[in-house]
């Protein structure tokens, strides 16, 4: 049976209202289970500043308006301590679709904010970065050309300054050290159940993920970042096209 084409409401993170937050928070709870150690409460609490702070959110409704997912991405401008240039940082900060609707309105939203950044700022150097569990890791992996951890070997010094960077806003220095890796107030539902653990352990970029970040399943992201550029649209696109030609006739 064919899913109803959604419609797509964007607004900035301040404009969201108690409703929407509501039912964003539904969403993610549905993918997503707080820590024993964590109070629903102070979540939500984190959760709506979160949202409120965000550029963008994108709202995926359907002829009813009602709320069926949503993306939310934070713009941060800082310089380079190297030549003192400009650059931009794009946190993703909530990306979550139900069942019926996934794997199209987020990648094309991307793709999307990807063409946007492209023309907007031509010449600033731009960079995605956030913390991520295995799946969201792997999809990232074929939707960008260059994606690097701290702990990867042979890290280029840029990657590593944007990983570093994003630790010192976020707090995550403790006496001069960091692992590459946030604490997280939740645990993805799914991926810890024996059959996507088996899925996850079969695939050849997954042990890449496991070495940094062997504790995921306890609620660890992994920061990783990859560059907003032609490249990685072209890439982007190409995927695409590639699960077009996959996909089934009739």
């Amino acid at each position: 049976m064919k899913t109803e084409k959604l419609k797509t409401v964007v607004k900035k993170g301040a404009e969201i209202t108690v409703e929407e937050l509501k039912k964003m928070y539904e969403i993610r709870a549905y993918f997503m289970r707080l820590k024993p150690s964590v109070r629903e409460e102070d979540d939500f609490s984190f959760f709506e500043k979160m949202v409120r702070r965000a550029h963008k959110v994108y709202h995926f409704v359907d002829s009813k308006n009602q709320i069926k997912g949503s993306y939310v991405y934070y713009q941060h401008e800082e310089y380079s301590e190297n030549n003192r240039r400009k650059r931009i940082v794009v946190e993703p900060e909530f990306g979550f679709v139900l069942d019926a609707y996934h794997g199209k309105y987020i990648p094309q939203t991307v793709r999307y904010n990807t063409l946007k950044y492209l023309f907007r700022y031509p010449f600033t150097p731009k960079y995605m970065i956030g913390p991520y569990y295995p799946n969201s890791f792997l999809s990232l992996l074929k939707h960008s050309p260059e994606v690097w951890a701290l702990g990867d070997p042979e890290i280029p010094q840029e990657f590593r300054d944007i990983i570093i960077g994003f630790a010192e806003r976020h707090q995550l220095i403790e006496n001069g050290k960091f692992n590459g890796v946030k604490n997280l107030n939740t645990v993805p539902r799914r991926m810890t159940t024996e059959s996507e653990l088996k899925r996850l352990e079969s695939h050849p970029c997954y042990a890449r993920y496991k070495q940094q970040n062997p504790n995921w399943a306890e609620g660890y992201g992994l920061i990783v970042v990859c560059k907003i550029n032609f490249r990685a649209l072209g890439h982007q696109l190409a995927m695409k096209f590639k699960k077009r030609r996959k996909r089934p006739l009739g």
